[in-house]
């Protein structure tokens, strides 16, 4: 009498091939809106572009390249929040991108923070991307802008609060000490870390390369008619 198969066996079989062959559709679903998201960011077409990497991301949720064009895309389109959002969705620390990936996604999270005027959290990320790759001049021209813009902001700070009318002096005192505290203001705490002194410190470091790179973004924004931040922003 010839064996048969046990009633199990061919379930499992046929499970394992259903989950095989699920698993290939998404993945040719997710290649196939990929393709379409950077088809239609190169042809400058944003909001086609940012739901492909949606669709992508709806597939795959964690996955860092729909990640970063998901990122690039809101950046293009002036959400800059949504877009440092987007990128910090990427971990660094999970060890899934390269060294050089890593340093151009920190870049792109500074210029979203420039965009916003946050400059010292772009300064942070400017540094962390330079602590991975040194030798980029875009990063190292974006910090020391950010730093400069950052020195002066904190020169104009004074004089703007001394300026501004306060007809209620407790009240406003109360608002003005609750934003201030560094649990409630990222900005402050890392102001308090890049004083004008240290930053101060970290342009001369940069010094010798400083005048070559500006040259070369100044010359590229009168060009271009851009911003050095808009032009310099990484891809994968």
């Amino acid at each position: 009498m010839k064996k048969q198969a046990p009633l199990f066996y061919i379930l499992s079989v046929i499970a394992v091939f259903a989950v095989s062959s699920s698993t290939l559709e998404a993945q040719t679903q997710w290649r196939r809106a990929y393709r379409k998201a950077s088809k239609e960011l190169k042809n400058n077409q944003r909001t086609l572009a940012e739901e492909e990497f949606r669709k992508a991301l709806t597939i795959d949720s964690t996955n860092n390249y729909a990640l970063f064009g998901l990122g690039n895309t809101q950046y293009e389109q002036g959400k800059y929040a949504e877009a440092a959002d987007t990128y910090k969705k990427i971990s660094v620390e999970a060890g899934t991108i390269s060294q050089q990936q890593a340093a151009e996604l920190y870049h792109n999270l500074g210029n979203s923070q420039m965009k916003q005027k946050q400059y010292a959290q772009a300064a942070e990320f400017y540094k962390q991307s330079l602590r991975l790759n040194p030798t980029d001049n875009e990063t190292r021209y974006n910090l020391t802008l950010a730093l400069k813009l950052m020195e002066k902001n904190n020169q104009q700070q004074p004089q703007q609060n001394q300026q501004q009318p306060n007809p209620n002096p407790k009240e406003n005192k109360s608002q003005q000490d609750k934003q201030n505290s560094p649990q409630n203001n990222p900005e402050n705490q890392q102001n308090q870390q890049i004083d004008p002194k240290t930053s101060n410190q970290i342009l001369d470091s940069y010094k010798q390369d400083d005048d070559k790179t500006r040259q070369k973004f100044e010359e590229r924004k009168r060009n271009q008619q851009a911003q050095p931040e808009d032009n310099n922003k990484k891809q994968w």
